[in-house]
């Protein structure tokens, strides 16, 4: 398997687990020690490169605009779980995106916020008509964002 297709398989998969996890969130899974330790070593790489894959994501989100993080992280709670999933410390993410653990905890319990909710977070100053603009302007820089990242992967 090329490197291309393994990083797009471990994207997929890590995906798919997190949205199961979600759905399945109510229910208890159980997972017997003995079944874990029969995988193995393909776990652990499966794991590793997963590992590395987000952590190369989040060294490109730490490379975006202020507005790019807010505008991609705000709008997804995958994202937010992936990152925490693979290691990288809340603390590290509102250092990222310029936040207070109050505010935060505030953010969160919301997410995924509209453009609008992000327009007013990251200019909190501007009058209704603008917002407006801004959530426009919000979207953009999502799609920015996402662009300069995949560009980061190939």
């Amino acid at each position: 398997m090329a490197e291309g297709d393994w990083k797009s398989f471990v994207a997929r998969t890590a995906h798919n687990e997190v949205n199961r996890n979600l759905s399945n969130r109510n229910k208890k899974i159980e997972t017997s020690l003995d079944e874990t330790e029969a995988l193995g070593d393909e776990v652990n790489a499966s794991s590793a490169e997963t590992f590395v894959l987000v952590k190369t994501v989040w060294q490109g989100i730490c490379r975006l605009s202020l507005y790019q993080r807010q505008s991609l992280i705000f709008s997804s709670v995958d994202l937010v779980l992936y990152l925490f999933q693979f290691g990288i410390e809340e603390d590290d993410l509102l250092a990222e995106l310029e936040l207070t653990k109050e505010s935060w905890e505030r953010i969160s319990t919301r997410m995924p916020l509209t453009d609008i909710e992000i327009a007013e977070i990251a200019n909190p100053n501007s009058a209704n008509g603008q917002r407006v603009a801004t959530a426009g302007a919000v979207k953009k820089a999502r799609f920015d964002a996402r662009k300069r990242l995949k560009e980061l992967m190939k």
